[in-house]
């Protein structure tokens, strides 16, 4: 079985760990971790992947910012993402919806509930 690759992009190296720990136990994952969207970008290009777990607010590219582009993008609008976010109104929640997000965990999360919610990706 082909392990999935799964970009990290959270600007807290606190939360990248804890991300990768989790993905870790659930087996069968590699991991690539970047601290923004930017960032991101240049990894999306260089590598396949199954999935993205991308943070709101960043510098130099936000998460939402990042979203469209992928989104916008063919080549790479079928890859889901994952949210995590401190931000919890409905009208964040429905934006990230519109914009393509498949899951969406407010942050503090449960690393169980995360792998959890993308077992069907992983």
């Amino acid at each position: 079985m082909k392990r999935k690759k799964i970009l990290i992009v959270e600007d807290s190296s606190t939360l990248r760990r804890i991300i990768k720990n989790t993905l870790i136990e659930a087996g069968n994952v590699e991991s690539i971790e970047t601290n923004n969207g930017l960032e991101a970008l240049a990894k999306i290009r260089e590598y396949d992947f199954d999935l993205i777990i991308t943070d709101w607010d960043m510098p130099e590219m936000n998460g939402l910012e990042l979203v469209r582009y992928i989104k916008n993008n063919k080549e790479y609008a079928s890859i889901p993402i994952v949210m995590l976010s401190t931000r919890d109104g409905a009208d964040d929640i429905r934006l990230t919806r519109e914009l393509g997000v498949n899951i969406y965990m407010v942050k503090p999360f449960d690393p169980g509930s995360l792998i959890a919610r993308i077992k069907e990706f992983i």
